[in-house]
């Protein structure tokens, strides 16, 4: 008798489909096993099943495609689009109807790159770096020569959450954001979860709670002072359709926008950072790039700022500096890569076998799949801060001596890539680069945190707890 349920569990359609798991728990499926260490899961399902499996969550099934040969067929695939109305409803609270319209979402794409390339990341840099340097001002004029106990990633919140989002926003008041955005930040990944809005106000009220305070906050930016060219662009696109954008659902989309921006960046610095001060051949020559290319930063509000100090192009001379941050992302930062299917689909796969996709059914790219495959990166579970030395690893992944052109994903691809990713990364040199340059620190806590094993998939995923450290201004 157990023998023929599990027979059923895992039967499939046809031999084309992949493997469906066998689960136990009606409509939930892998729910549980997956929330609570998604890397770990699938990385054990591949072992078991093969590079290609499928589950079923909430009712959804979706199939796993964890061969990076295979990713290109997948993206390319025109019957396969990105469940961006449903995701964004669920976490953002933006409605259906202000979703899924070709003419905004192209001028979007089109206002990406005005809004956060060229001239314009320069000027998000010049005032990220003005900013930044305001924040540190303050936190040193109220140390006043003395040592600071705090943890290693509110050092990290301290030097970017302020700084960015006054860069992107303007002059609003970030600190009255701080708490909601804590509580919202700490469990979005359950927002993400198709679960019946009953059970969401029953058990996530809080994160709701503080969802909608930071939606109400962000729906009133217009006219702000400093603002950024992106959000100025994004706001008066938005404010051009009032049939389908409500006041919240402006707040919204500025409420994605922000949580892509600080969510991960904040994360990021911290795991570059722990892993590098905790290296002294990596911070020695860290520190000595940084004296190479980018001047001192005088912490003295008496001394006149220049804006164009710290520059893009002096930003990208610091190779060393760009490899240790790949090198987090690659460990850390692994986004889920869904696509919902809109009709019967067959995938035609690296290996001459073809793949068979049900209509309505996911199909998911796992980057951390091949970020942690020894085949492609040698020691994958080490951190080497110059593992992406000029990036030539990037361009350079092969497995079975047949290059792999997608393995390297940390910030998506295609239409989904993420548009602010230059500035992201910019962001997270910049906060490394003025703690190498300015402060001196002692651990307190000598232990290797884990990352959240809940937050694996949703961006860069911050660790289980802090590292207490000391620091003082040099």
């Amino acid at each position: 008798m157990q023998v023929l349920f599990y027979i059923k569990l895992s039967a499939v359609i046809n031999e084309n489909e992949s493997f469906v798991v066998p689960h136990f728990l009606p409509y939930f499926g892998h729910l549980f096993q997956y929330m609570r260490d998604p890397l770990k899961f699938l990385l054990s399902c591949r072992q078991r099943y093969g590079s290609t499996f499928t589950l079923k969550v909430m009712g959804q099934r979706t199939t796993f495609v964890m061969d990076p040969r295979n990713w290109n067929a997948i993206i390319k695939n025109s019957n396969l689009s990105f469940p961006g109305t449903e995701l964004a409803t669920r976490a953002f609270g933006i409605t259906p109807d202000a979703l899924g319209h070709d003419e905004i979402d192209v001028q979007m794409r089109k206002d990406y790159p005005k809004g956060l390339q060229n001239d314009s990341l320069k000027e998000l840099i010049a005032h990220f770096v003005q900013n930044i340097r305001e924040e540190m001002i303050k936190d040193k004029q109220e140390l006043k020569n003395t040592i600071k106990t705090c943890g290693l990633l509110d050092l990290c919140h301290l030097m970017i959450f302020v700084p960015s989002i006054r860069t992107i926003y303007g002059e609003i008041d970030v600190h009255s954001y701080e708490k909601s955005f804590e509580k919202f930040n700490s469990n979005i990944q359950l927002l993400f979860i198709n679960v019946p809005s009953f059970i969401k106000s029953t058990f996530f009220q809080k994160t709701l709670n503080a969802r909608d305070y930071l939606i109400q906050q962000l729906s009133n930016i217009e006219h702000v002072q400093n603002q950024s060219r992106m959000t100025k662009m994004r706001t008066d696109l938005m404010k051009m359709y009032p049939q389908y954008f409500s006041s919240s659902d402006i707040g919204g989309n500025h409420l994605a926008f922000l949580w892509a921006s600080v969510g991960n960046t904040i994360p990021a610095a911290f795991w570059t950072l722990f892993h590098i001060l905790r290296d002294c051949r990596a911070l020695e020559q860290l520190q000595e790039e940084v004296r190479e290319n980018l001047p001192v930063l005088k912490l003295d509000e008496n001394i006149e700022f220049d804006e164009n100090s710290w520059t893009v192009e002096k930003l990208a001379k610091c190779v060393l500096l760009e490899s240790a941050v790949n090198e987090t992302l690659r460990m850390y930062g692994a986004p889920m890569m869904l696509r919902t299917c809109s009709s019967n689909t067959q995938i035609q796969t690296y290996d001459g076998k073809t793949l068979s996709i049900r209509k309505n059914d996911r199909i998911s790219l796992f980057p951390a799949a091949s970020h942690y495959d020894e085949r492609l990166f040698h020691e994958p579970f080490i951190y080497k801060f110059d593992r992406f030395l000029n990036n030539t690893i990037i361009n350079n992944l092969e497995l079975d001596r047949q290059k792999v052109p997608i393995a390297y994903m940390p910030f998506g691809t295609g239409k989904t890539m993420c548009p602010g990713k230059y500035f992201a990364k910019n962001e997270i040199k910049i906060c490394l680069a003025l703690i190498f340059q300015q402060i001196e620190y002692k651990f307190i806590d000598e232990t290797t945190p884990k990352t959240r094993a809940d937050r694996v998939g949703f961006g860069v995923a911050p660790p289980s707890k802090d590292v207490q450290i000391q620091y003082w201004y040099q």
